[in-house]
């Protein structure tokens, strides 16, 4: 019955498109294969090339039909690639993507997430092919809807290796997402003068609630809140790995050595006295941590939760709060989190350009890949909005992420999502800041071990500290001295080498 589904599924969007029934948004091309369209693909290869797209999770059921519609659509544009997808589980992702590119299996196209394996990591073993003459060629498309700060950031060497999923305002993390109700219930100011008179209003919330779920839940990693530091002369700055400081003139410094990290453990240190987070924060699992986030239990909302969040309290609402607002907003050291790279096994890398400047000259394109089949696997409601066509079980044969191969001119949200998200998904701040530090890709190999020693005992050193568990006076010289013996003054100092000749080069062009 599924061959027969997906038959029938692939013959109807066959025939909408063909009717020329599909429908698209405005700005996009409504005829395929207008002549509009097929100069935006610009020049073409001669032969039909391949573009196999290594992405993880698990292929849904529809996403074959998918793939035929995407190559119909391709080839009623004149764009000659033959698209597939190759789905990886996520608990093999690392292993199995290293052993495709180990053995030299050809593909063209690998989904990078760089909070997870960064592209640096890859483009160190040689894994992918640079894309500044493909782009040149066939990208005029990707380069007129990608700024060129954000291309930086995919920038290894002077050389481009992946195209960036460039779909989110990130700088929006520079806000403290308040529950207004709570403020208003107990009338508190949701702008309070200084972090000092937050905290303060946190307590009087925490004691008037009495509810042991409801804290400030910070998440339990290396990054760094910047929100919370906003106030410091010296914001903006980016603190990378919980060991290297970077301010805007490209100073490196040990970032457990500054005032910076002595101020963000004594903020941490404060709420956690009062009770703002919880005692057992370091110990907490993350999955609870994120079911209570999605119940509306922390004092810092996660805007994309909110949604779920008013299934549980309909009556939740959120406020923004800015820190410092005479600053601008900061990206922080993520100004994109996702990008797709072209594999260096394949003899056609530019095939993932040509691809993705199709893909982005069209919604209805974007749409096919991100949304699946439109009137059988999703609806248009409008206002960039959709709604996704559930089966009996109340799921959905198909589905992709924007977070994957996402714009932020062509990503839609659920017609249920909450109107407060908008303008993180469709806006990008002109005037955020972002780190002189983005683009730069600390080689760890010359310090490999003392590396790999330090990230160990950050977490059962340095965590205790930054968040609150344990006081500066208890721990700080203890935690530095175990950082030190493990080799951190020689991994600051191989990373300042490496930043500073890069920001040299940076900084001539």
């Amino acid at each position: 019955m599924k061959k027969y589904f997906g038959i029938f599924y692939l013959s109807l969007i066959l025939s909408l498109m063909a009717s020329g029934c599909a429908g698209s948004e405005p700005g996009a091309s409504s005829q395929t294969g207008s002549p509009a369209q097929a100069e935006s693909q610009g020049s073409q290869p001669a032969e039909i090339l391949p573009c196999r797209y290594v992405v993880p999770g698990t292929e849904p059921e529809d996403s074959p039909a998918v793939d035929a519609a995407i190559n119909e659509k391709l080839k009623a544009d004149g764009v000659n690639l033959n698209f597939s997808r190759i789905y990886v589980p996520w608990d093999v992702w690392e292993q199995k993507v290293n052993i495709m590119l180990s053995t030299g299996e050809e593909f063209e196209l690998l989904h990078i997430m760089e909070d997870f394996v960064p592209s640096s990591s890859y483009v160190a073993k040689g894994a992918l092919a640079p894309l500044n003459d493909a782009l040149d060629q066939y990208g005029a498309k990707l380069k007129e809807l990608i700024p060129e700060d954000i291309w930086e950031c995919t920038s290894i060497g002077g050389d481009i290796y992946s195209i960036p999923v460039y779909y989110r305002d990130f700088s929006k993390h520079s806000y403290i997402e308040l529950p207004k109700h709570l403020f208003d219930k107990y009338g508190l100011s949701i702008n309070p003068a200084n972090m000092d008179e937050l905290i303060e209003s946190y307590e009087t919330i925490i004691k008037g609630e009495k509810d042991p779920e409801l804290r400030y839940w910070p998440k339990v990693n290396t990054t760094t809140d910047y929100k919370l530091l906003r106030e410091l002369e010296s914001s903006p700055f980016v603190a990378l790995e919980n060991m290297f400081f970077v301010d805007q003139q490209g100073t490196v410094k040990a970032w457990l050595e500054t005032p910076e990290f002595i101020k963000d453990c004594e903020i941490h240190r404060t709420m956690y006295e009062k009770g703002i987070i919880h005692p057992d924060i370091l110990t907490y699992p993350h999955e609870k941590v994120s079911q209570l986030n999605e119940q509306g239990k922390s004092f810092d909302t996660d805007l994309f939760a909110l949604e779920q969040i008013r299934r549980v309290q309909p009556g939740f609402e959120m406020a923004s709060y800015l820190p410092a607002p005479e600053k601008p907003r900061f990206f922080g050291e993520w100004v994109i989190m996702n990008a797709n790279a072209a594999s260096s096994t394949s003899p056609h890398p530019e095939s993932g350009v040509i691809f993705f400047n199709w893909l982005y000259s069209a919604q209805e394109n974007y749409d096919l890949l991100n949304y699946g089949l439109r009137d059988i696997h999703w609806i248009d409601s409008g206002n960039r909005r959709f709604e996704a066509i559930l089966d009996d079980a109340g799921l959905s044969k198909y589905s992709f992420g924007d977070w994957e191969m996402g714009h932020k001119d062509l990503v839609r949200i659920s017609v249920s999502a909450p109107k407060e998200l908008e303008p993180v998904v469709f806006e990008m701040n002109p005037d955020a800041v972002i780190s002189v530090a983005v683009g730069f890709k600390f080689n760890s190999e010359p310090v490999s071990s003392e590396y790999a020693a330090c990230l160990a005992e950050i977490q059962s050193s340095i965590y205790p500290l930054k968040y609150g568990v344990v006081s500066l006076d208890e721990g700080y010289d203890r935690a530095v001295a175990a950082m030190k013996a493990a080799g951190y003054d020689k991994v600051v100092a191989e990373y300042k080498a490496q930043f500073d000749a890069w920001y040299a080069l940076k900084s001539k062009s």
